[in-house]
Formats: C-alpha cells, sequence, structure tokens
C-alpha cells in the first residue's frame, strides 16, 4: 500500500508540473492523477468493485456519483469529484451530492477537485454550512491534509473513529455557541450575572454587569484523549497518536482542540513538503 504523505508529495509535484504547463486538467484525468492514488494511500482497494464502486448508483434510474467507497459491500463514503479549477465553493456541488447519499443512507461525503477535499456529515441535524466537518487543501497546509484525509481511510472508517471525532467536535461547537451567547457584547445574560453574584461577596448586580461588559473572552476545548486516528498500514500495538495531537496537525479553526469566536493571527500551523 503507498505511504499517504508520499503520495500527497508526488500530487504536490503533479499540481506543480500542469500549472506551469498552463494545460487543462478535466475531471477524468483529476479523477486518475491525484484522487485515486490518495484513495489507494488510504488503504481502499481502487481494484474491487466491492470496496471502490466508480460512477455508482443507487438505483438504476439514478445519475451515477464518482464513487462509493464500501464496506461489507455497504456504502459508507461517497466521494463526489470535480475537475481541478472548480471551485468546491458552490453550494449546489455539496446540495447535490449530500442530497443523493440522504436518499442512499450513506452518512459520510468527501467533495475534492483533488487539490481541495471537503468532509461533510450527511446525518448532522444542521444547516447545510454546519455539516462541514473538516476543509483542507493539499497544497497549503500538507500537515493538516494527511491528518484529515486519514479520517476517511478504510480502518477509520471501519472502526467508526471518524464517529468519535465527529462528536466530540460537534458537541464543543454547541457549548462553544452558548459560551459565546452568554459572553456576547453589550447587556450580559441574566444567567450570567446571577451566577457571578452567587459566587462573589460585596459587588451589586450593577458592578457585575458593568465588568461583564468589558470581558473579551476567548474559550479553548481540550481534546478526547481517547479518540485516535489510526495510520494505515502502522503497527497496531503502536500507540496511536491522541485526538490532541491530531487537532494540532489540523490547525487551530479544524481542530476540536481549539474553538475560538474568531481565529488568532498565526494560530494556524503550516508546513511544507520540503521539512
Amino acid at each position: 500500500m503507498p505511504d499517504l504523505v508520499e503520495t500527497l508529495r508526488r500530487c504536490d509535484k503533479w499540481l506543480d508540473r500542469y500549472e506551469a504547463q498552463g494545460r487543462a486538467v478535466g475531471e477524468e484525468n483529476t479523477k486518475a492523477g491525484l484522487i485515486e492514488p490518495i484513495l489507494d494511500a488510504l488503504d481502499w482497494d481502487i481494484h474491487d468493485l466491492d470496496e471502490v464502486h466508480r460512477e455508482y448508483r443507487r438505483l438504476p434510474s439514478d445519475n451515477p456519483v464518482d464513487y462509493a467507497l464500501l464496506l461489507l459491500r455497504t456504502p459508507r463514503l461517497i466521494v463526489e469529484a470535480k475537475g481541478i479549477g472548480e471551485h468546491l465553493d458552490d453550494p449546489k456541488w455539496a446540495n447535490q451530492t449530500i442530497a443523493y447519499a440522504t436518499a442512499a443512507g450513506v452518512k459520510w461525503v468527501a467533495l475534492t477537485n483533488g487539490a481541495d477535499w471537503r468532509i461533510y456529515n450527511v446525518h448532522a441535524p444542521v444547516p447545510l454550512e454546519q455539516k462541514l466537518f473538516r476543509s483542507i487543501k493539499i497544497r497549503e497546509d500538507p500537515d493538516a491534509a494527511v491528518a484529515v484525509l486519514r479520517f476517511i481511510g478504510k480502518e477509520n472508517m471501519r472502526d467508526n473513529r471518524i464517529e468519535e471525532m465527529w462528536k466530540a467536535y460537534f458537541v464543543d461547537q454547541q457549548v462553544h455557541e452558548t459560551l459565546r451567547h452568554l459572553f456576547r457584547g453589550g447587556e450580559p445574560a441574566k444567567e450570567l450575572v446571577s451566577a457571578v453574584r452567587h459566587r462573589t461577596n460585596n459587588l451589586t448586580l450593577k458592578d457585575i454587569r458593568t465588568s461583564l461588559t468589558r470581558v473579551r473572552a476567548t474559550f479553548e476545548f481540550p481534546a478526547v484523549n481517547d479518540a485516535a486516528i489510526a495510520l494505515p498500514g502502522a503497527d497496531p500495538a503502536a500507540p496511536r497518536a491522541n485526538a490532541a495531537e491530531q487537532a494540532n496537525a489540523l490547525g487551530g479553526s479544524q481542530g476540536v482542540a481549539d474553538v475560538r469566536p474568531e481565529p488568532a493571527a498565526g494560530y494556524r500551523h503550516v508546513s511544507s513538503w520540503e521539512q
């Protein structure tokens, strides 16, 4: 099985070469040159139709999706491919793929143009934009690319480790939003004022309210230590990286370990393939 890090290095060089030449790269070449090598490095057998089904249709009358990744012949992840240069920001791509996955009963979707990858939790009870679990650009942040893509490796999908990470992420997002509401600017929340008053002496409610209007709060969520992402092909006896390490690799705005109202300048971890 190819090494994921080495595969992404080759993808980076592939992109360099074609960008330098100014050549158009269509969807089929993107699949062959970028997407399928990555799936292979994630331990999906791209030569086994019972594991990687191209042009998958749930029903004969359906429009096909580019890939269904299957375990025990059951689709676990839908991958929708676009050509290099296609912008994934257009919500129609995510809407179409998520709608198909919903009808097919598939929980996870990956949308990619080979260089950028977005992973969605289809069944999350939230609006479309909040279904986005991870978004990475291979060329901008290689460390994040490795960490995020491992979420959809065959072993991690089989063992539902992506579910562990999603649960921590989802719960932390809800708690974070509540804390932001409590500490929002202007008039502080009544329950917050009451809680502070209950735990202090010799302070009036007016003093507490005035003080809370001056608060500039930042919240950081420690990662769940038991949540781990395995490396395909790694020694199963070797200890896995814990979730905190994964979150550090992902960078502040992506990892569950750091959830802030506004990303701190310079917080995102960036490295290069040459390091």
